[in-house]
């Protein structure tokens, strides 16, 4: 997992905004597919989110919680972003409440995360993939002593580089 975690983050050092974007909403599916292989990947995604992001997602504005981002509205991000290359979830029935969701670049002094206008919700996409990376690590602790878990985790392909390529 470590090196799907370094992939996103190269790609927000680079600031390749689009790859870093596509690893980190595959987070969620590889991790729900490593912990629950039988349970549907929309399922699985959205209880995932729901357990690892939605505490991110939620704050108190004008005295009651809100939820910025849910698990069904990320999972229709990854679903029309993976699949189509857009940002706007209005069309998939999965969606809770958000129609889109646009994102922003960082920029020097400013920060632009959690705004949200009607069913419309910027994130900043540095932050945002972070957030993901972060839930991530979070989750890999908490499953470090199960040891099924462990063994399909090693079993992620990974890209190998150099002279010792093997087919």
């Amino acid at each position: 997992m470590q090196h799907l975690l370094d992939s996103v983050r190269s790609a927000i050092q680079a600031r390749n905004w689009y790859a870093a974007l596509g690893v980190a909403l595959a987070l969620p599916d590889i991790c729900g597919q490593l912990e629950n292989p039988a349970q549907k990947s929309k399922v699985r995604y959205i209880d995932w989110f729901n357990a690892y992001l939605a505490p991110h997602y939620t704050r108190k504005v004008a005295g009651r919680e809100h939820q910025f981002l849910s698990g069904e509205d990320c999972y229709a991000l990854r679903c029309v972003y993976l699949h189509r290359g857009e940002f706007d979830i209005s069309g998939q029935p999965v969606r809770k409440v958000l129609e889109s969701i646009g994102f922003v670049a960082p920029q020097k002094g400013l920060f632009f995360h959690l705004n949200q206008a009607d069913q419309r919700l910027q994130l900043q996409v540095d932050t945002f993939c972070e957030e993901l990376c972060v839930a991530t690590e979070v989750w890999l602790n908490s499953m470090r002593n199960s040891a099924d878990i462990q063994a399909r985790i090693c079993q992620l392909p990974q890209i190998v580089t150099g002279t010792n390529v093997r087919i």
